[in-house]
């Protein structure tokens, strides 16, 4: 910010120089050369930070900051990765309480995710709590092998009868 307010006031000073300078010389052609020395010390003025460009310095900044990009981008796609885990686990088993409902149980139900080939979320296991006779958790192991591909021995039923 101290850069631009440097720079803004360097171009308001040759400016203000230019135009008394423009008011002070005589009509002619000391006039037209007086004209074009202003114009060349203002463009100065308005290239002044492009002039003084240190480019070692400006590689290493931006070296810097796309190493920093690159750090946030992969700290985005880990957090990203997270939430998609926490949202496909919360949906399958707000899935098998609603089939536990419709079977007549009253269970709490937590899957648990791993991530599977491609970066993709897949129900691995499910921990079901709840009271359930054996014809009831025969039923709800089968709909959940069937519709999410959780093996009976992944499927833990607690509470049980």
């Amino acid at each position: 910010m101290e850069l631009v307010r440097q720079w803004l006031t360097g171009v308001i000073c040759a400016a203000l120089i230019a135009a008394l300078a423009d008011g002070l010389m005589p009509k002619g052609a000391v006039r037209q050369v007086g004209k074009l020395v202003c114009a060349l010390v203002l463009l100065c003025a308005l290239l002044r930070p492009v002039l003084t460009v240190d480019i070692p310095d400006m590689s290493k900044g931006l070296g810097a900051t796309a190493k920093q990009v690159e750090q946030h981008r992969a700290q985005l796609e880990q957090n990203s990765g997270n939430m998609l885990k926490t949202l496909i686990e919360r949906q399958s088993a707000a899935y098998i309480v609603d089939k536990a409902v419709r079977i007549g149980l009253d269970c709490q139900v937590r899957v648990m995710c791993e991530e599977g080939e491609g970066g993709i979320w897949l129900p691995r296991s499910v921990s079901i709590t709840g009271i359930l006779d054996e014809r009831q958790q025969a039923e709800l192991t089968a709909a959940i092998q069937k519709e999410f591909g959780i093996a009976p021995e992944c499927q833990v039923y607690t509470g049980g009868e």
